[in-house]
């Protein structure tokens, strides 16, 4: 393999390329019709108070297939499509974790295409801190920091190995939980690969 840093020599290499996969391997980005999921989040100042644990609005249950396959789910579906389509639109759920200086993590949004958005919206922003504050009324903290990430997704499968040459593999998670499966993956990757 030539990089910049000069010519490597492996008996298989393995390209995690994330949203860049599609720049060396077009064809594959096409073959599997996969897009760039972009989504927001906010950090806010400590609110003053101690979360147990962290909190998921009923946005979450109908975007995660865990919960919106449920039967259940269905009543809940209606009720949220009609309540909050402006949120759905833009792929809003609320989820809210504390971190160790007592800071909240708040996001996301979701909005799929063929790159990943260059801005964030602050209509999507606006979403999640109005979101935020009915879940949490009473509770004050400011924005102190935004931030907006990218990851590859797919309609059907949650991640792919692919040989494009002999010893030369494709790899993806084509779902947001590639932190929580990556280890999981790699493992079964190599298992299979070697």
């Amino acid at each position: 393999m030539e990089t910049t840093q000069g010519t490597l020599h492996a008996e298989r290499i393995y390209l995690c390329m994330g949203d860049r996969l599609g720049e060396i391997c077009p064809e594959i980005w096409q073959k599997r019709k996969l897009q760039i999921c972009s989504l927001q989040m906010l950090k806010l100042s400590p609110p003053g108070i101690r979360l147990p644990f962290p909190v998921l609005s009923d946005l979450s249950l109908i975007r995660y297939p865990g919960f919106a396959d449920m039967q259940e789910a269905k009543a809940l579906s209606d009720v949220m499509e009609r309540k909050f389509a402006v949120h759905l639109k833009h792929g809003i759920h609320l989820i809210i974790v504390q971190d160790q200086d007592g800071s909240l993590i708040i996001g996301d949004s979701h909005a799929y295409g063929d790159q990943a958005l260059p801005f964030q919206s602050e209509q999507v922003d606006k979403l999640l801190l109005s979101t935020f504050r009915a879940l949490l009324p009473g509770v004050e903290a400011e924005v102190c920091e935004r931030w907006m990430g990218s990851y590859v997704c797919a309609k059907d499968g949650i991640a792919f190995s692919e040989e494009i040459n002999e010893g030369v593999y494709a790899i993806e998670i084509t779902t947001g939980a590639g932190m929580s499966l990556a280890f999981g993956f790699a493992e079964e990757v190599l298992n299979h690969s070697i």
